[in-house]
């Protein structure tokens, strides 16, 4: 057997589920995971693999389609159409091996195909590769959590101006516009809320922001909140990457300060005879 010691899993035990009907493969594959430094965990039916899944969650499942009662392709529909299971990697392992079984594996949602007799060091990149991948997503999933929390709890309000409407908007944002959900700001023109006043000032620092491609310094606007009352903002426009497009990100804070005498006496767009369109 090849020396496999440079593809053992580098940090703490990672568990998979061994799902398989024959007693032979299961001991192959669980020696060979459990000398590389895995904890395998074996199940001999689809059955009892569902039920050890109600009890612990593993990090990978290596599973045979050719099973009685519960065979593998609902074994596999199952683990991926539950939110507590789905994000388990899939490693079909089969001696089926026509296009029909692999394409049906691949849309019932398992993450890689093998078909046997595997080769063991293979099986080992695949499951590391695999456990590697699930690992890193997860911490995705867990900064994006964190950054919504964030952003979410954050005292200053903040919105996301991007193709002329608003795309989102955290609670403080709500608050300061006097909307009670998300829904009554998101896909409205950010020009819907600033005062007629003071529209070309918006305008002309959202240019400046995408040509110098930085944050604008901080100025003040009035805004109409949703009960027509006015209030004085301060906002900073910075430029944002929202799916690959420009766009631009707003904090905004109400300041209590009167508005400085140059920007008061502003020339509005009607007076203008501008567009009222706050282009991002």
């Amino acid at each position: 057997m090849q020396d496999h010691a440079d593809l053992i899993h580098p940090d703490t035990q990672a568990s998979v589920l061994i799902v398989d009907d024959d007693p032979t493969n299961v001991a192959v594959l669980q020696g060979f995971l459990e000398d590389a430094n895995y904890n395998a965990l074996e199940a001999f039916g689809g059955r009892q693999a569902m039920e050890i899944l109600n009890q612990i969650t593993p990090d990978l499942i290596l599973l045979d389609l050719m099973m009685p009662e519960l065979n593998g392709f609902e074994v596999c529909r199952l683990v991926k159409a539950s939110p507590q299971w789905q994000g388990i990697p899939i490693i079909i392992v089969t001696a089926l091996d026509e296009i029909e079984d692999y394409n049906k594996a691949m849309e019932c949602g398992a993450n890689d195909f093998l078909t046997k007799p595997v080769q063991l060091h293979l099986l080992l990149e695949r499951v590391n590769e695999h456990l590697q991948t699930g690992l890193m997503t997860k911490e995705l999933r867990q900064n994006e959590t964190l950054y919504r929390r964030l952003i979410e709890s954050f005292p200053d309000a903040i919105m996301v101006h991007d193709n002329d409407r608003l795309t989102f908007v955290n609670p403080a944002g709500m608050h300061l516009l006097g909307a009670t959900r998300a829904e009554e700001l998101i896909g409205k023109a950010l020009s819907d809320f600033i005062h007629p006043m003071y529209l070309d000032i918006a305008k002309d620092n959202l240019l400046r922001m995408r040509e110098a491609d930085r944050a604008t310094p901080p100025m003040i606007l009035q805004f109409i909140r949703m009960d027509y009352a006015i209030v004085n903002v301060e906002v900073i426009f910075s430029p944002f990457t929202n799916q690959d497009q420009p766009a631009a990100l707003l904090v905004m804070r109400k300041v209590d300060s009167p508005i400085p005498h140059h920007v008061t006496d502003h020339d509005s767009p009607n007076q203008a005879g501008g567009s009222h369109e706050v282009k991002t």
